[in-house]
């Protein structure tokens, strides 16, 4: 049976960083391992706090040192950890308390939301969107060795004559628009679909499990949704747009699964030749060549008037 703990610090107080205890420590010897509040907030990191002989990096003299630990969750999350050792109250206890720094970690979750969402629109980014489909491709391959069935679509929507609304009505109705089409696409998505905006008056759709008919489908509500009117009020007075978009659809299967700068290109091209063809359409390109494979010759999308 393991012995009782050591007394630990108390609480910081108010002069020292505002904070959670999520672990106690001996000052030498192993971790006792996470709290509960520090298994709900690290998830992962449930066995032990590889901290020992901590005491050894610290000097008497210090009032507060203050180590600045990287967690990190499963997905590849970092926050900040903090190490708080208030001496003068610890001399003769032996205990560490390890704090989880509030202001520091609302920072960082600031910091990280706007590394992966895009300003304008509070959807996903570029980034955000890439590194999630990559991790839906890495389970399309993933299930090939179960020999399972899991296609895979994404979409590219650019706004038509976008342009002209920036010149007619100015750059602040035309963000307002972006604004708009961007929540009134989100709440069209279903399960685990992504919209992200991917630059300029483009956006990206990507559909996990969703095969070529499937998306299609999909595309089709999307488009109806974005042709309803959109109403603004801007300093000019009230204002009413119809909007329309050229998409370019691309799907890939377990059993040829593409690599996703050959899914994206496809689906570029394909918006292009929805543009050339009339624009507020749909085209489906065709299947790009799974990694390794010559795929043959070049062939010109599939048109899917919708």
């Amino acid at each position: 049976m393991r012995s009782p703990a050591p007394p630990v610090c108390p609480a910081p107080s108010a002069s020292g960083p505002s904070a959670e205890g999520l672990a106690r420590l001996p000052a030498l010897g192993p971790a006792l391992g996470a709290t509960a509040a520090c298994v709900r907030r690290l998830g992962v990191v449930r066995a032990t706090l590889a901290l020992a002989a901590l005491s050894s990096l610290v000097s008497v003299v210090l009032t507060w040192v203050v180590l600045r630990l990287q967690g990190h969750e499963q997905m590849g999350t970092a926050f900040w950890l903090s190490l708080g050792v208030p001496l003068p109250l610890c001399l003769g206890l032996g205990g560490w308390t390890l704090h989880l720094v509030a202001a520091l970690d609302q920072a960082h979750q600031t910091l990280r939301r706007l590394a992966l969402h895009d300003p304008l629109t509070g959807l996903p980014n570029r980034r955000a969107f890439i590194h999630r489909t990559e991790q839906a491709l890495a389970q399309q391959r993933q299930a090939t060795l179960t020999h399972e069935d899991l296609p895979l679509s994404l979409a590219l929507l650019d706004l038509d004559h976008f342009k002209a609304v920036n010149d007619r009505h100015g750059h602040a109705v035309g963000d307002a628009v972006l604004h708009e089409v961007g929540q009134r696409l989100q709440a069209q998505l279903q399960g685990d679909e992504l919209l992200a905006r991917w630059g300029g008056e483009e956006f990206a759709l990507l559909m996990p499990q969703a095969d070529v008919r499937c998306a299609a489908q999909r595309l089709d509500q999307l488009r109806s949704a974005l042709s309803q009117p959109l109403r603004l009020t801007p300093a000019g007075g009230p204002l009413e747009l119809r909007l329309s978009a050229s998409i370019g659809l691309a799907s890939t299967s377990a059993d040829a699964a593409a690599a996703l700068d050959a899914l994206l290109q496809a689906a570029d091209a394909a918006m292009y030749q929805a543009k050339q063809a009339g624009r507020d359409m749909v085209r489906v390109a065709t299947p790009p060549a799974a990694p390794g494979g010559d795929g043959g010759p070049p062939q010109a999308p599939q048109s899917a008037k919708l």
